[in-house]
């Protein structure tokens, strides 16, 4: 009785795991990863000869010009000065003579100076051989202001102030302006300028290099230098004009942007990828 017991248990216990686990499946699935990196890539003018190299062409360096204007918003005003210079007496006589200050003495054209300072004025130097004329050298302004007081040397020349005395101005007088106002440049006249002529310029380098790509390549960035050369300096008069009225003028600005493209690049693109199974545990 106790065997068939037995014999019957195993059997049931037999049927049972024929039923559920006489058949498993297990699928493996690989798992598939890509990996990117980053390649630094050498241009090359020839045929590649390694996977780092790209083949590419250089462009001729280009430069483009380009001028704007603007006007110049400083104003300056310029008072009248006198023309100054120097007059030389000559005494022909034996005793000294004196020229006081304020001695007015005329061109051939009608000029006017004044001298500013006394002048005392020696007889012949009698122990000269020859004897020599006394002589003394005193400064003079143009009696009105202005350019016109501008006289050339020996313009001045003549007998003066006694008799047997001469008097003749042996350089030129300078320094005589007339009242003027002027249109001056300001910094910020210049500099209002160089950002948009820069975008300018920049936008039609790269027009002109673009047009020069080829199907099947790509432009690589170059290296561009811009030249700003404005033709006033900050402080500059840019015109004068008429009295009262101050009339800003407008002002040229040039700049060139000199431009060596790098290289024009063949589109070579090499993908890298690798499959790695899946460990499952």
């Amino acid at each position: 009785m106790l065997i068939f017991c037995l014999v019957v248990v195993a059997n049931l216990s037999l049927a049972f795991y024929s039923a559920f686990f006489a058949s498993v499946t297990i699928t493996l699935t690989p798992q598939r990863q890509s990996y990117n990196t980053t390649l630094l890539l050498q241009l090359v003018t020839g045929m590649p000869t390694s996977l780092t190299q790209v083949q590419s062409r250089r462009l001729a360096p280009l430069t483009i010009t380009q001028r704007t204007t603007a006007q110049a918003t400083g104003s300056y005003h310029q008072d009248p000065t006198y023309a100054i210079g120097y007059v030389t007496f000559y005494n022909g006589q034996f005793s000294p003579i004196t020229i006081p200050a304020g001695t007015q003495l005329s061109t051939q054209e009608g000029k006017a100076v004044v001298t500013t300072q006394t002048a005392t004025v020696p007889g012949i130097d009698q122990s000269a051989n020859p004897p020599a004329l006394g002589e003394a050298t005193i400064p003079a302004r143009a009696v009105t202001m202005g350019a016109g007081g501008n006289i050339d040397a020996y313009s001045i020349s003549g007998p003066c102030c006694a008799s047997s005395v001469l008097v003749k101005n042996v350089q030129t007088f300078t320094g005589g302006q007339d009242e003027e106002n002027y249109a001056i440049v300001r910094q910020r006249d210049i500099g209002s300028q160089i950002t948009p002529l820069r975008q300018t310029i920049a936008q039609s380098m790269t027009t002109t290099l673009r047009s020069q790509v080829k199907p099947g390549e790509t432009l690589v960035p170059s290296v561009c230098s811009p030249t700003f050369t404005p033709d006033h300096k900050a402080g500059d008069a840019a015109q004068a004009s008429l009295l009262p009225q101050v009339k800003p003028v407008a002002g040229s600005s040039l700049i060139r942007l000199r431009c060596i493209p790098t290289s024009i690049v063949m589109r070579q693109h090499t993908t890298y990828s690798q499959q790695y199974p899946r460990r499952i545990s």
